[in-house]
């Protein structure tokens, strides 16, 4: 794999070899990368399911934060974790999902939030490092109090859907549960960077695994206004739907 003229080579799901090409690449840059796509291709050379998603311990049960880049994850997580929540997982969280229920295992206490999210929910990031992530400053906060270093039973997943009413009109959020083809169908386009899997281990077996994943867990579509959303508010509607779908 290649990125920004650096070479990455995953092989056997443990070890990750790196190759500037004699550049001076600074390491924020390379531990992005690193703990992003490298650590995919690494969860799915062991056999599990990445998902594009923040893991966070609800109830005694992971919820999968989801949704393609800028919908929220990130925000929607730190309001949770500012709520008393831990996360075990940021932005790629690693499903294993052979053996019954379908589980999240833990990766680093480090987690990013965008500058606007932060300053909307009132993060305190005085001791965070600032880096550009998809055109947009981004906070990376390393605080190990926040994250929770152990395996948790994946019992929701929520995607995040920004949207736009055809009026023009300010909407509230709403939460609606996915079911049957339609909740297959989410878990496929939440899976961290699809293509990578298309080369790698066992089609049939990863696909096995995902019906597993759908027929286990509750799944549910957040649709929040495209500009702006009520943070706080959002977060506890989550959590609320999530507490209860662990506790079934």
């Amino acid at each position: 794999m290649r990125c920004d003229g650096v070479d990455f080579e995953v092989s056997g799901g443990r070890e990750i070899k790196v190759d500037t090409r004699g550049q001076d690449i600074e390491n924020s840059r390379l531990i992005t990368y690193i703990l992003g796509t490298a650590f995919g291709v690494v969860g799915i050379q062991r056999g599990l399911i990445p998902m594009h998603g923040a893991a966070v311990d609800i109830g005694g049960a992971a919820a999968i934060i989801a949704g393609f880049s800028g919908s929220g994850k990130s925000a929607i997580q730190s309001a949770l974790i500012m709520d008393g929540y831990k996360y075990t997982a940021d932005d790629v969280s690693m499903v294993a999902a052979k053996s019954g229920t379908p589980f999240v295992i833990p990766s680093y206490p480090q987690r990013k939030i965008a500058a606007a999210a932060a300053m909307e929910i009132g993060e305190q990031v005085a001791e965070a490092e600032l880096c550009v992530e998809d055109d947009r400053d981004k906070y990376t906060i390393r605080k190990s109090s926040e994250w929770l270093d152990k395996e948790l039973p994946l019992t929701c997943i929520v995607e995040l859907v920004p949207a736009t009413r055809k009026d023009g009109r300010v909407f509230a959020p709403e939460i609606r549960e996915i079911t049957g083809h339609a909740s297959l169908k989410m878990v496929l386009r939440n899976q961290y960077r699809p293509y990578l899997s298309a080369g790698i281990g066992n089609t049939q077996e990863r696909l096995k695994q995902l019906l597993e994943i759908t027929s286990s867990v509750k799944t549910y579509q957040v649709i929040r206004p495209a500009e702006g959303f009520p943070l706080k508010e959002t977060a506890r509607m989550i959590a609320e739907a999530c507490f209860f779908a662990s506790d079934e």
